[in-house]
């Protein structure tokens, strides 16, 4: 039954051949016998329509669709740059009123004690060990011990050095993770751990009255503020309550810092 399905197509196509060839030779022999008339009709019509579409391609040029359309593109691509670069003068602006309010907080602070100022060449968050580096060394009379102060009004110790080269010092920080330092809060001496990002965290007896906003300054450090009370978590069931402490300036935000001999 497939065989004769197969058989009975190759006779319909070859039948369709057949038809199509007959046409194309009688038209062929109408066009000889008629003075090319019929290949005339068809060039008439291909003109025509070569006419037309060359009428709407000019039409369409004309009307500047596509230059606008480029000159659109190029509208936009002018925009894009000129937006990359008002956001880099942006974040320029940012960068200098940053460094301008350390250096200005600096100022009023050489103003209470002698020290140096120094640049922060290395993220505060680079290493997983709280360290950081400055741009002073023992050529510029930064020594191990040295304490390291933020850029502003009231000075917090972040950290101090550990290590000086001649224009380099490596700076530990106050609340580096797994550190622990000496404090006294709300009057009372605690020994607050570290846990980074100048984060630390102590418990004090519920007696205590301790709030938020309370300073937290170190006998190690000269008596000065290292942190200020961030949050206090009391549970009844507990002998202790939970107390954070924190840096009210923001490590990322610090480009400059001031610093001054240990005095332990």
């Amino acid at each position: 039954m497939m065989n004769s399905y197969r058989q009975n197509n190759r006779q319909s196509g070859r039948r369709r051949l057949m038809f199509v060839t007959v046409i194309v030779v009688c038209i062929a022999i109408i066009d000889r016998y008629t003075g090319n008339s019929i290949g005339m009709m068809l060039r008439g019509v291909g003109a025509k329509a070569w006419t037309a579409g060359s009428g709407v391609v000019h039409s369409i040029a004309a009307s500047g669709f596509f230059s606008s359309r480029r000159s659109l593109v190029a509208e936009n691509d002018s925009l894009r740059a000129q937006l990359a670069v008002l956001q880099e003068k942006a974040a320029s602006y940012d960068v200098m009123k940053d460094e301008n309010d350390s250096l200005q907080g600096i100022v009023r602070l050489v103003g209470n004690q002698s020290g140096v100022t120094a640049p922060v060449v290395s993220s505060f968050y680079a290493s997983p060990y709280g360290t950081f580096m400055i741009g002073a060394g023992s050529e510029d009379g930064v020594l191990a011990g040295s304490l390291v102060l933020s850029g502003d009004a009231d000075g917090f110790v972040i950290g101090h050095v550990v290590s000086a080269s001649a224009h380099r010092s490596l700076v530990m920080q106050t609340f580096a993770p797994g550190s622990s330092v000496d404090a006294i809060i709300a009057k009372a001496t605690v020994s607050i751990e570290g846990k980074g990002g100048g984060n630390g965290h102590t418990m004090m007896p519920h007696g205590v009255d301790v709030v938020v906003g309370d300073p937290a300054r170190s006998p190690h450090y000269g008596d000065k503020v290292i942190g200020v009370v961030a949050a206090v978590r009391s549970d009844p069931t507990h002998a202790a309550q939970d107390v954070y402490v924190s840096l009210p300036v923001s490590l990322d935000s610090i480009s400059y810092v001031y610093v001054i001999p240990s005095e332990k």
